[in-house]
């Protein structure tokens, strides 16, 4: 599997607002980008990931990895954007998860973890990751990454925790992790469970007005890439405790008919 570094110097370059986009990214989904990988081009095809690899400034601490990407196009050349006598290679990607800035993981940090990167001497984009540095990285990814996802359903993982093509990674179609399917799914069904009719509202008050669960009846890790979810059908809403319950059984959760035929039996 094919992974590269994509180096963002704020001091060369700073043309974007880094936070609201990263914002962006982290509640609506991917977003578009293209970006020079300087001379590189071997090996850099659409389905490698890539990392946003912070740059400048002598202080280790505030640089290091914010975010995950995809490749998703072949190489172009075109004009370098910080000298037009020069020529550059571009890739379009799309950023599946980026960081707020400050919760960066520092190059200390990848140094102690991932010793097989020489993290200080990464100077261009482009650069290609060892795959056998990958698992440890996607390990402290994960720890670093999933805090800042506010997901509900345990078969969701933050981008970049699983390798490209993973069963439990859809790119294509990210709308089963939407803000836009959890409300067309309470839209359709209300906010009680589906199974044992809970309310948090009426067990909490205002506290717990319009909050309850969203369950996916087909387990995103069985869910192809050009998958469309139906809310009406796919989604459910469910209670913590219910919820839990649904996913006792894999890699096929238990129905809401089957769990309340067990809630009835030993009620």
């Amino acid at each position: 599997m094919n992974a590269i570094l994509l180096c963002w110097n704020p001091s060369k370059w700073n043309e974007w607002d880094y936070n609201s986009i990263a914002r962006e990214v982290r509640e609506d989904g991917p977003h578009p980008f293209d970006w020079s990988i300087a001379n590189h081009r071997t090996g850099i095809v659409p389905g490698t990931e890539a990392w946003l690899f912070k740059q400048g400034g002598p202080d280790a601490s505030r640089r290091g990895i914010l975010g995950h990407a995809t490749v998703v196009s072949v190489p172009v050349e075109d004009t370098d954007p910080k000298d037009p006598t020069k020529r550059s290679n571009f890739v379009d990607i799309r950023f599946n998860w980026l960081l707020p800035e400050a919760d960066l993981i520092d190059v200390p940090t990848l140094e102690s973890t991932v010793p097989g990167v020489p993290w200080r001497r990464i100077y261009r984009s482009g650069t290609r990751i060892d795959p056998a540095q990958l698992p440890t990285l996607r390990a402290l990814w994960a720890k670093h990454a999933q805090p800042t996802a506010d997901y509900e359903d345990e078969d969701q993982e933050v981008p970049g925790t699983y390798p490209e093509g993973a069963s439990r990674m859809v790119q294509v179609n990210r709308f089963e992790r939407s803000r836009d399917a959890r409300k067309a799914c309470i839209a359709l069904h209300g906010t009680a469970c589906q199974v044992c009719g809970m309310d948090f509202k009426m067990l909490y008050g205002r506290i717990g007005a319009d909050y309850i669960q969203v369950h996916h009846v087909v387990p995103i890790s069985q869910i192809g890439a050009d998958y469309q979810v139906d809310p009406t059908t796919d989604l459910v809403p469910l209670c913590a405790n219910c919820h839990v319950m649904a996913h006792r059984r894999k890699p096929n959760p238990y129905t809401v008919a089957e769990l309340k035929k067990r809630l009835t039996r030993n009620s």
